[in-house]
């Protein structure tokens, strides 16, 4: 009996080594649970890289797949998302920082510091003087830059500005492809400020959500897969 069940566990050892399980999917997983926003999601993140490189972004693809998770939460929730950040214009513009908006999901405080670095400094003020604006923090001010989250060509000036800085503040320009994707969507999802060594940390914490009820993976995962899906040209 002892001599038979080890005889069964070395013939399925034997035949994971010889036919390994498949690995895991993050396109495949959405594509299959969440086809709408997924076809929505590879479609738009497309047209994103399209525009870029047509603007001969040096950092077309990696802008592009940092933000499809986010495609993907926007793509699930549209409606929704559009009519808060209208009624945020209406009502309670100076309570709006806090809140994601549009299709890359943006914060006006994200914008906001984006704004701040610029200003500071030279070489990107040169290169994006359509995202400098005075902020005195008024209504007026938070409404416009709610305004600038909701408009496409701005919101590509904001993601080029915020690859700029971190690529020049992580020491990114010389990393392979995967490393940057890696750092540029952890910074993008957690904090633009944090330390390599914190970036690292948090690239292991499973924070997005799955397309199933508490399945959650790891950001910049997903975005170095989805690199996989975009067609460079």
């Amino acid at each position: 009996m002892k001599r038979n069940f080890l005889l069964l566990i070395t013939f399925i050892f034997l035949n994971l080594m010889i036919w390994p399980e498949e690995s895991f999917s993050y396109m495949k997983h959405y594509q299959k649970v969440r086809p709408r926003e997924y076809t929505f999601a590879i479609n738009t993140m497309q047209q994103l890289y399209d525009n870029l490189s047509e603007q001969k972004y040096k950092y077309a693809l990696e802008a592009s797949v940092i933000v499809f998770p986010e495609l993907l939460r926007y793509s699930a929730f549209r409606d929704e998302l559009e009519t808060l950040a209208n009624e945020l214009k209406s009502y309670a513009p100076e309570e709006s920082d806090g809140y994601s908006i549009g299709f890359f999901q943006m914060k006006p405080i994200f914008a906001l510091r984006m704004e701040k670095i610029i200003a500071l400094d030279l070489e990107l003020k040169t290169k994006y003087p359509l995202l400098l604006i005075k902020d005195s923090g008024t209504s007026d001010d938070r409404i416009q830059r709610i305004n600038r989250l909701q408009d496409w060509t701005y919101q590509l000036e904001y993601l080029k500005a915020f690859c700029d800085f971190e690529i020049k503040r992580l020491k990114l320009e010389n990393e392979d492809l995967k490393i940057r994707i890696k750092y540029l969507a952890t910074a993008y999802n957690a904090n633009m400020f944090y330390t390599r060594e914190k970036l690292d940390k948090w690239a292991e914490y499973k924070t997005f959500p799955g397309a199933q009820k508490d399945l959650y993976f790891k950001y910049s995962e997903i975005c170095i897969e989805a690199a996989g899906k975009v067609v460079v040209k």
